[in-house]
This record gives C-alpha cells, sequence and structure tokens, in this order.
C-alpha cells in the first residue's frame, strides 16, 4: 500500500520531467533534420498488428503470394501488442496497391506508418563544478532549511519531508538510455545501483542510413551517446553531489530505455517498442521526454501508450520546452492518448545555478 501510494504520489512530479526534457522537430527520412512543417513519414515501413496465431511468415508468404514484396525488420511480442514492423518494397511513388494489399492481407489486425522524431539540441555541452561552491537558494516561508528551488515550486520538497522518495518503485526512462557510468547516477549498472535496469531498443549509432531508415538491432544494453536520457535521469533519480541539487526521486529503481539513436533521432518504431518492453519488464510509471508532433490519438504510439495505461500503469509524457505546443490545435503523440498523462514546460521563479568562490 505503501509503495503503490507513493508511486502515484511521485507520478505526477515524474512527469515534470517533460518540462525541461522535450523531443521537438520531426525529420525527413533522407536528411538529418527538417523543419516542423516537413512530412514525418518513414516511407515504406509500417507497424503492423497480427490476430493471434498469425505468425510472421505467414504473413510473408501471404503477401508473396499477392506479389508484394516485405522484409520484417524485428517482431514485437508483448502481452499488450504482437505484431511486427516491416520494409513494405514499393515500385515507384505510389504506395496506395502495397499498403491496401497488407492493409487486406488474412491475419492482419491493423497497420500504421511510422513517423520520425528528434531530441532538441541543448545550448549546454557540458557542466562541471569549479571548486568550493555555493548555489543560489529560496527559502519557503513555512519550512526552517533552504532548499532547492524547482523543488519548492513542484512541492517535491513536501514529498521530500515525508519520506516518500521513490522507494520500491520502478520507473522507466524511456529516451536516448542512460549513462549509468556517472557518478550522480551510481555508476553502475544492476542491483543494488540507481539505474537497475533496461533495454535499447535501437542497437545502432544511427537509425538514418543512405537508402533510408536503418532497421534496429536491439540488445540489453541501454548506454546512452546523446546525452539527452541522462539528463532526464539526473532529474529523476540523482544522488546527492557536489552541484547542489538532488533528484526529484532518489530511491527509485531506475529503467534505461534507448529508442533514439546516438545523434538524438528516433521512430514510432523504436519508441513504442521501447515503451512495450518497459511495460512488459514491470516498471510503475513510464515517463517520456520524446514526442511526435502532429499527433493522431490513432498513432502507433498513441495506442501503445494508451493500451499500457489501460493496463495499469501510468504514462507521462512531455509537449514541449515552450509552454505552446500541445494545444487543441498543435497536438503531440503519445500525449494526445486517452488517459496519458501530458505536461508541458514553466519557467522556475528563482533559476538555481553553481559557480566558484574564492
Amino acid at each position: 500500500m505503501v509503495r503503490t501510494f507513493g508511486a502515484f504520489a511521485l507520478a505526477g512530479i515524474f512527469s515534470l520531467v517533460g518540462s525541461v526534457a522535450h523531443a521537438q522537430g520531426p525529420i525527413h527520412r533522407h536528411s538529418r533534420r527538417a523543419s516542423q512543417n516537413d512530412a514525418t513519414v518513414v516511407r515504406g515501413v509500417y507497424m503492423v498488428e497480427l490476430q493471434d496465431g498469425v505468425t510472421p511468415d505467414q504473413l510473408t508468404d501471404t503477401l508473396g503470394a499477392a506479389n508484394v514484396t516485405v522484409h520484417i525488420r524485428q517482431t514485437l511480442n508483448s502481452r499488450i501488442f504482437k505484431g511486427v514492423s516491416l520494409d513494405l518494397v514499393l515500385a515507384g511513388d505510389d504506395s496506395s496497391a502495397a499498403e491496401g494489399a497488407l492493409r487486406a492481407a488474412p491475419g492482419v489486425k491493423q497497420i500504421w506508418p511510422v513517423r520520425a522524431v528528434s531530441t532538441p539540441k541543448s545550448d549546454v555541452q557540458s557542466f562541471h563544478p569549479l571548486g568550493p561552491s555555493t548555489r543560489h537558494q529560496a527559502t519557503r516561508r513555512a519550512a526552517a532549511n533552504d532548499t532547492y528551488y524547482p523543488h519548492v515550486m513542484a512541492q517535491v520538497d513536501r514529498l521530500h519531508d515525508a519520506g516518500i522518495t521513490g522507494a520500491g518503485v520502478r520507473l522507466a526512462v524511456v529516451d536516448t538510455g542512460v549513462d549509468y557510468t556517472n557518478a550522480i547516477l551510481g555508476g553502475c549498472l544492476g542491483g543494488g545501483c540507481v539505474v537497475t535496469h533496461g533495454w535499447d531498443a535501437v542497437g545502432v549509432d544511427s537509425l538514418l542510413g543512405a537508402s533510408g531508415a536503418v532497421a534496429p538491432v536491439p540488445d540489453d544494453d541501454p548506454m546512452d551517446c546523446a546525452g539527452h536520457g541522462t539528463h532526464v535521469a539526473g532529474i529523476v533519480a540523482a544522488l546527492p553531489s557536489e552541484f547542489g541539487f538532488l533528484g526529484a526521486a532518489p530511491g527509485v529503481s531506475l529503467g534505461a530505455y534507448r529508442v533514439m539513436d546516438c545523434a538524438g533521432f528516433g521512430t514510432e518504431e523504436t519508441i513504442a517498442a521501447g515503451m512495450l518492453r518497459a511495460f512488459d519488464d514491470g516498471n510503475h510509471i513510464l515517463t517520456l521526454s520524446v514526442s511526435v508532433p502532429g499527433g493522431l490519438p490513432d498513432s502507433f504510439v498513441s495506442m501503445t501508450a494508451a493500451r499500457i495505461v489501460e493496463a495499469g500503469v501510468p504514462v507521462f509524457v512531455a509537449i514541449a520546452n515552450t509552454g505552446e505546443t500541445g494545444s487543441l490545435f498543435d497536438p503531440v503523440a503519445p500525449a494526445d492518448a486517452r488517459h496519458v498523462g501530458s505536461v508541458s514546460s514553466f519557467d522556475p521563479v528563482q533559476e538555481p545555478a553553481v559557480y566558484a568562490v574564492a
């Protein structure tokens, strides 16, 4: 009961991660970055949900008999989704005939096109203490001790005062992975560490090849090579350090799920695969600071998020860094899914800073 209360008390706090670490800016299949108005669909790549008892081999055989060529990229076998991602070989620019054959194939429940997304680029490349340090502190009127001001604004300090630090809660950070060797995050991966578990849904340095989207090669090492997920993990679970701040929930068992490549690019294929694995791994809460502009509640990532929530696991998703995205006329996925927590950004009244003193 205590763990359940702690998990849901912290769930809202974990959602605040999205206010400072949101993925934005879609990409073309053939470019490293594109503007907000560019198409984001990865040509020829589809997610396919299969009916019970239908295998990927049966699907490819059925389509082959109809002169439609597909290549299976990966098989997803979750408790809440069974299907595949595949490359649909298209003749020319018209994909309607091949897509129609795929949609009508026996054993196919639904198909979704795959869209691409990127994480934001930070202006801060690195940060190191400059020697003996101090920080600007704020004092709550009713409190005797000074606290980290962003925690005061979000009332994280009240949870800490009540002894709620996330102990016993498994939290999944679905992002670029986590650098678990960072001392502030415990310096290790596994039992007894801050980062206790995780998975890599990408498995390659870059998801963008010369001929299009590279198929992921999942593995068990969620090491971050982009930095964004490590930043998010620090907000959630940083241990006390010379920088003078503490994570919102330093007692959690953190799960690192890498769904973006080393350049901070990913697709709905990798994002949803990471979400499904995080759910199947028994995490109590999922937080994502990656989202797909131009959200549709029936998109693949939105469907995945909604099913996870329906199965009893809260999901919180960032919708922007600006405070403007995510409105009725500017939605993002999967924050637009039913019962998914969506969080925008806000500016702290006071911003903490670390600096050297004589």
